[in-house]
């Protein structure tokens, strides 16, 4: 699996790579307060060491691209947080969404997508975002199947987290 991801990062190093909204969710409140994110119910499936492997997966890549869905996901998990974790937050997630490249994929284009109805819009959205040249990165077992059963270099977090305990 680690040479899986060796490749992609090699084949697409320097350039832009996708996330999905639960680990933009964890580079955010990592980068707040790593001893959050095991406290905090929707990060609470990572570690520490998932943020610090997060980081070092997204510093091999120039950007991360996302979509409008994807930040409001994130956006609606931050309003879960207690003041003045929360506050705090959403300043650290409007500085990112600076330097963050938003792409807009229309729900339209999303739903016209047969997997939408496995999917959902937000991941949806990400698979269309992705039929560009950019690499994603999720924990959705099932967006990332329908990734790779599309030739769309992806890569679940989760194998990731497993091969490197």
């Amino acid at each position: 699996m680690l040479e899986h991801f060796a490749s992609i990062v090699a084949k697409h190093k320097g350039a832009a790579i996708v996330l999905d909204s639960n680990l933009l969710l964890l580079l955010v409140v990592g980068r707040l307060d790593p001893d959050r994110i095991v406290k905090f119910s929707r990060t609470s499936m990572f570690t520490k060491k998932d943020f610090d492997t997060l980081k070092h997966l997204v510093s091999s890549f120039s950007r991360i691209v996302t979509t409008p869905n994807v930040l409001t996901e994130v956006s609606n998990f931050v309003g879960q947080l207690e003041n003045p974790a929360r506050k705090q937050c959403f300043g650290l997630l409007s500085t990112i969404i600076d330097v963050l490249e938003e792409r807009f994929i229309t729900s339209a284009d999303a739903t016209a997508d047969r997997a939408f109805l496995r999917l959902g819009l937000t991941d949806a959205a990400i698979l269309r975002l992705a039929d560009s040249p950019y690499p994603v990165l999720t924990t959705d077992f099932d967006l990332w199947r329908h990734l790779s059963d599309r030739g769309i270099d992806a890569l679940n977090f989760n194998h990731i987290r497993a091969a490197a305990w």
